[in-house]
């Protein structure tokens, strides 16, 4: 967290960097500069004229070995396997309770490598209006994904392995392999914007990200650092501190665009219950993101903010 200082003056400079370069550089996150990451887990909370919203993550270290065997084959496709000792699981649990409609509830749990940050798999569980579970398994030509269901009644007091509704999809890339050498999954962007060392990466980054049925290139953007008041709980192995203060921030931008063929619909990007560009605040001390904004369909602009924090021990790293 130390070095995180001297990224606010960088940032500054960060315009004139751009200018230079004339655009957004090809997909780097082969080459990130990524440092460890200070959390372990983070809860936001935003409440709107429309409703209020609630997001748990969580983020855990394992070893390559417990990961393998919680992904699922990819029939007839090469999936791709853990690029190292570790592997690197965020945990997201979102919920929306609008004043008007029902409430809705999205479990996401994601693998990847931490140095790449390359996704290995991605599945998501919905419960509201809509009941399924989709998983998601990363290949090296595409995307293989399997969706269960519910048929009645009586399963949808089942577990999800035991709904008999399931259908099969495969989703080839659609760009050659020097475009995107590396595929994120949207949480892995949370994660990209806690551990990069700002001062030491180039901007913009440009990173490709598959996000439900196709390719997206999210061009990420640093600003200037903003003033904002926070108001969260702060939790160690050793304390539990309140943080109400007015604190200096960086702001990431994130600009997504789909990545299809003419003749194909694109897809709306969702990153946190948000849909399309969004911003990550980081504290420029420490680089805990204390505020995600964006748009939602439902709640109109949003600003989800920082509630809890839990610190990992020192001893820990992100980037091993």
């Amino acid at each position: 967290m130390g070095g995180f200082r001297g990224r606010y003056l960088l940032l500054f400079l960060i315009p004139f960097l751009c200018q230079s370069s004339g655009r957004a550089q090809s997909s780097l996150a082969a080459n990130l500069e990524l440092g460890s990451v200070s959390w372990r887990l983070l809860s936001f909370k935003a409440n709107s004229a429309f409703g209020k919203l609630k997001t748990d993550i969580q983020l855990t270290i394992a070893p390559a070995g417990e990961a393998a065997e919680l992904l699922i084959a990819a029939p007839q496709h090469e999936a791709l396997k853990a690029s190292g000792s570790k592997t690197v699981s965020i945990r997201v649990h979102s919920s929306a309770d609008p004043f008007l409609g029902s409430r809705e509830e999205l479990k996401t749990q994601s693998w990847f490598n931490p140095k790449d940050i390359s996704a290995l798999q991605r599945v998501r569980l919905r419960r509201g209006k809509q009941l399924w579970r989709k998983s998601y398994r990363f290949a090296k030509n595409g995307i293989y994904r399997v969706r269960r269901k519910p048929v009645d009644e009586h399963e949808q007091g089942m577990t999800p392995d035991q709904w008999t509704s399931v259908q099969e999809a495969f989703y080839p890339y659609t760009v050659k392999g020097s475009e995107c050498p590396v595929i994120l999954e949207p949480n892995g962007l949370l994660y990209l914007a806690t551990a990069l060392e700002l001062e030491k990466q180039q901007f913009p980054l440009s990173i490709c990200v598959f996000n439900k049925k196709q390719l997206h290139r999210v061009e990420i953007s640093g600003g200037p650092a903003e003033a904002l008041e926070v108001d969260y709980l702060q939790r160690t192995q050793e304390t539990d501190n309140r943080i109400r203060k007015r604190i200096e921030t960086i702001k990431l931008s994130f600009e997504p665009h789909p990545l299809t063929p003419p003749d194909i619909e694109p897809e709306t990007f969702s990153f946190l219950g948000l849909k399309g560009d969004f911003d990550i605040f980081l504290d420029k001390t420490s680089g805990i993101p204390v505020r995600v904004s964006g748009g939602s369909s439902s709640f109109g602009e949003a600003d989800i903010l920082l509630d809890t924090v839990e610190i990992k021990p020192r001893s820990g790293s992100s980037a091993e």
